[in-house]
């Protein structure tokens, strides 16, 4: 590795650290405070940089908000490159997507504390995080079966499967494991029965 791929490698790497640690400064915040209730002050303090550091990151407290939950997402590509070759797609996406819930099951539940009780207020941030997450999951899709032509068809049944057991979740206060389950036999037996 040259002298300059290892600057831009390292600087990259500290871009990520202070971006992650923003991040967890605002969840920490909006989670005891309420999203209302935080500044970019408050997250800067917290953070140990100034408001205009801030800025250099993100442009808005909303906008940590959502590369929370993106960063939470992160792992359900990993989990799908890695399901065995034998599995159908559908049957591989859903049980990596177990794995994903699994992984990040905390984060869903921060996540709901912090929106709980505002949906319209946060839906304009929900449609950020499911077009990023349904964009993770096509490229995921595209990568693991590149002569599939559905991946973006896929990869919006499978967030939309999400974004309904997430909600039946919390209405319930239940695990989502036992729904995405659910769901992932009934896909597979629809799309058998294509």
């Amino acid at each position: 590795m040259s002298t300059s791929a290892f600057g831009a490698k390292a600087a990259e790497g500290r871009r990520a650290a202070g971006r992650n640690a923003i991040i967890d400064a605002a969840i920490e915040l909006y989670a005891r405070e309420g999203i209302d209730n935080v500044s970019v002050d408050d997250v800067a303090n917290v953070a140990g940089i100034s408001a205009r550091s801030f800025y250099r990151y993100f442009p808005s407290k909303e906008h940590v908000f959502i590369a929370y939950q993106l960063r939470s997402a992160e792992f359900l590509p990993r989990a799908i490159a890695s399901r065995p070759a034998s599995e159908s797609p559908i049957e591989a996406i859903f049980r990596a997507a177990i794995e994903w819930d699994q992984a990040t099951e905390e984060a869903f539940w921060i996540t709901t504390r912090i929106t709980g009780g505002r949906p319209p207020a946060m839906q304009h941030l929900g449609s950020a995080v499911l077009s990023g997450f349904r964009n993770m999951v096509a490229t995921a899709i595209e990568a693991r079966w590149p002569e599939r032509s559905d991946a973006r068809l896929l990869a919006a049944l499978v967030v939309a499967v999400f974004e309904e057991v997430s909600e039946r979740a919390t209405d319930r206060s239940i695990d989502r494991r036992p729904l995405i389950l659910e769901a992932s036999r009934e896909l597979a037996k629809a799309f058998a029965e294509l």
